[in-house]
Order: structure tokens, then sequence, then C-alpha cells
């Protein structure tokens, strides 16, 4: 029985050198490429795409969005300190291996959002994921596609896979922030009945949720935002 359990020891022993030496051991993440958002607020948002391959960060691709749900454009873009968020950031990300970096100076919000969306992107490549509910908690931005009159935003907020607040907004066909205040009294009063219908609304049943009669394209505008911030804030 003695010179059974020495055996049993000695190959127990020999596979994990092997193992070792072959670099087989527990992986946190699956290798592969994720995409996750940051949260928003109304300056807007940041993209990240993080590819893994064995445990480590391997490349980062970012973007950043306006409060208008637009991505900027850094050949032009006049802010230079968020030009260099976006272009210093993914390599720091790659060299420490984690979304925990420094931030960059006079970018501290964009530098958080992108570290928030790394962040997100590396919950979702976790082969055991740490959170347990089907969307990350916060505010997310989602938009419609445009129309011949512009296009709906959604600011969503979600708390342990609930809907607690929505602001809806519409963009003109001109790029502007429509002005409910003095638009077309009707679309106001359908902006408010469908923040009162989003808001009750599960997650799963945005999509059934009823428009208000007589301002149908703004209301199936708001739901397809909603939608897109719902999908956006996706753990899985």
């Amino acid at each position: 029985m003695g010179i059974t359990i020495r055996i049993i020891a000695l190959i127990a022993l020999i596979a994990a050198v092997i193992a070792a030496a072959l670099g087989l051991r527990a992986t946190v993440y699956t290798d592969g490429t994720y995409q996750a958002v940051s949260q928003a607020n109304d300056k807007g948002y940041t993209w990240a795409q993080v590819t893994l391959r064995r445990d480590k960060i391997t490349a980062v691709e970012l973007k950043e969005f306006d409060g208008k749900a637009a991505e900027k454009d850094f050949a032009t873009y006049p802010w230079a300190q968020a030009r260099q968020a976006n272009e210093l950031l993914p390599q720091r990300f790659v060299e420490k291996n984690t979304w925990d970096v420094d931030i960059v100076a006079e970018a501290t919000s964009s530098s958080n959002k992108y570290r928030e969306a790394v962040k997100f992107a590396l919950e979702k490549a976790r082969r055991r994921p740490v959170m347990t509910t089907t969307h990350f908690d916060g505010t997310f931005l989602g938009r419609s596609a445009a129309g011949a009159r512009g296009y709906g935003l959604a600011w969503t907020t979600l708390q342990n896979d609930r809907i607690t607040d929505v602001e809806l907004k519409e963009i003109t066909e001109t790029g502007d922030f429509k002005d409910f205040e003095t638009y077309w009294a009707p679309a106001g009063v359908a902006r408010d009945q469908m923040t009162e219908r989003l808001e009750a609304a599960a997650p799963a049943d945005v999509r059934n949720v009823d428009v208000v009669a007589g301002v149908t394209t703004s209301s199936q505008q708001w739901k397809a935002a909603v939608e897109n911030a719902l999908t956006s804030s996706r753990v899985r």
C-alpha cells in the first residue's frame, strides 16, 4: 500500500512538472477579442476592443463618443490631451496587462472612461465571471438609427438588471439637440410618456412598449435607443 501511494504521488508530481513546463495552467480569461463600452454622461462614453492570449492583453483599440453618440475624430479634435489619451493608453493597458493604468494628465474623464471600458471587456472575457447579473450596473447611452428628421438618444440607467432611470433626447437632422420647450408640443408630451413607459419596462420587454399615437417615429427611435443602450450594457 505504501509503495502504491508513493507511486501515485510521484506520477502526480511528474504530471505537475510537465504541465508547468508546457504552460498548462488554469487561465483567468478565454483567448479572443472582446468589446465593451464605458458608462456615459452628458459628455459621452468610450469604447474598447481588447485582445487576449494566454491571460495577456496583446492589443487594445479605443474610441470615444461625444454627448450626441457621435464618434470623435481625433484628426481634427481640438483638445490635445484627449487625443493623447486615445493614443497613449492602449500601450499602457498592454504593458501593465490590466485596466488599472495611470491616467493621462488633463484628460481625466476620458482616461477613466477608457479604463472602465477595458475593465468591462476583461469581465466579458473571464472564464469564471465576477458579475452575476446580465447587465453592468450604471448609465449607458444608446442611439437609434438616423432618419430624415434625426435620431433618438437614451441614457439608460440599470441596477441589478432593472431599468431605474431613462433620459430621452432627440437630435435634429442638422445635428442639434431638439428643444422640447419650443418644439411641437405633442413631441414633448410623447417624450414624457415614453420615459415613464420605458422606465417601467423590464429590459427584455422594451421592444414591446407601446408607442405614443401621433408621435410614432420619435417613439420608435427612443425605444431603439434604449434597446441599444441595453445591448451595450450586457455582461455577456
